[in-house]
């Protein structure tokens, strides 16, 4: 019997180990469908870095960005951290190019990543209120719609961008022309809803008034409107979720990746991320390994909600103990977040047109 053939799985998000449990469960669902076919190396970007250093891009840090030599018009700059489009923006897309290129093989990644990076369509996934609870989640996402986005993100809005370290287009990307070359086969939470947390009390909607908030880029405008001076950042390491939350700040974010001592359970935008593989690598598969990669990814992506929202469940269990505080929102604080939703639907679609269907379709799910 042959060797298996090994994939690389690149582990590129905090905490490390929501993202490590679902790449070693797909090595054991899609052994059970291929026995000893295939062997899951699981991979964090530090080892990643070690045994391979074929990606020195992946070693940026965000930040190296002088603010006034940002290419960016200044009345657009002045919402967004200086390296958001430039340090970050290199790191993405040569992370792209070696998922299309098959120095890694798969991955799991942060929508609002994709949405950002590679194809604007699932920034929506990001919007406020776009789910009603989990049950929508499902529908929409394991149904027809999500099965679309999936099945269409090789096409991405932002494929072009896609190139090499000089700004060239490569290998296939050169001959087949705007492709990303990435395939979705299966959405996650890695941390469900979002919440507020910050380092002092935070009650209240009336407790952000003025108040320095990092957000994602499709609810800043949100909270804006609410009274709060937010600021969207993507993809935010564990140690700047802390710093953003200290010294009378607040952050966005997830129950999972906040280890402060106040949060606001406000439960408006859903944390969802993608289970990636190149697409030229999933050309070359068999129908049959086709089929057994899709099936396995499908039952990992249940299997890690579900782990998702235990964890919520026991994060809230053992809050008290840990001296956190988590307050739920009203019923009239989250009206005035909802009516004030419409703001950040708007700008979603003025920057990335058509996408006001793809809302209405998850809408009606």
């Amino acid at each position: 019997m042959s060797n298996p053939v090994v994939l690389r799985w690149l582990i590129a998000h905090q905490p490390a180990y929501l993202f490590v449990r679902t790449a070693k469960a797909f090595g054991k669902e899609l052994d059970k469908l291929l026995p000893g076919q295939f062997e899951v190396e699981v991979l964090k970007m530090g080892q990643y870095i070690h045994k391979y250093g074929d990606i020195p891009e992946l070693e940026i840090i965000p930040g190296e960005t002088n603010l006034e030599s940002w290419q960016v018009p200044k009345h657009f700059r002045k919402n967004f951290v200086s390296s958001e489009w430039i340090d970050v923006k290199k790191k993405w897309m040569a992370f792209w190019q070696g998922l299309r290129e098959q120095k890694f093989h798969m991955s799991q990644t942060q929508v609002t990543v994709l949405g950002g990076h590679l194809d604007r369509r699932f920034s929506v996934l990001d919007l406020p209120f776009l789910f009603k609870d989990h049950d929508h989640v499902t529908r929409a996402l394991d149904g027809p719609i999500g099965q679309n986005l999936l099945d269409t993100l090789h096409f991405g809005r932002f494929a072009g961008q896609v190139k090499n370290a000089l700004g060239n287009f490569t290998g296939e990307t050169a001959i087949k022309g705007d492709v990303s070359g990435i395939k979705g086969l299966g959405f996650t939470y890695s941390g469900g809803y979002r919440i507020i947390g910050s380092d002092h009390s935070i009650l209240s909607l009336s407790d952000l008034e003025n108040v320095d908030l990092v957000t994602t880029p499709n609810t800043n405008l949100l909270f804006n409107d609410v009274g709060a001076k937010a600021k969207p950042r993507m993809n935010q390491k564990i140690q700047e979720i802390r710093e953003s939350a200290s010294n009378g700040g607040a952050v966005e974010t997830t129950y999972l990746r906040f280890s402060g001592k106040n949060i606001l359970k406000s439960n408006h935008s859903m944390f969802l991320t993608t289970i990636l593989i190149g697409q030229p690598l999933f050309d070359s598969l068999t129908s049959e390994q086709q089929e057994a990669f899709t099936i396995a990814s499908k039952k990992v992506a249940k299997i890690e909600r579900k782990w998702s929202l235990e964890d919520c469940k026991k994060y809230e269990d053992t809050a008290k103990a840990r001296g956190c505080t988590i307050v739920d929102i009203t019923e009239e604080d989250t009206k005035r977040l909802k009516e004030s939703a419409p703001i950040q639907y708007k700008w979603q679609t003025e920057h990335a047109p058509k996408t006001g269907e793809l809302v209405d379709e998850i809408r009606s799910a």
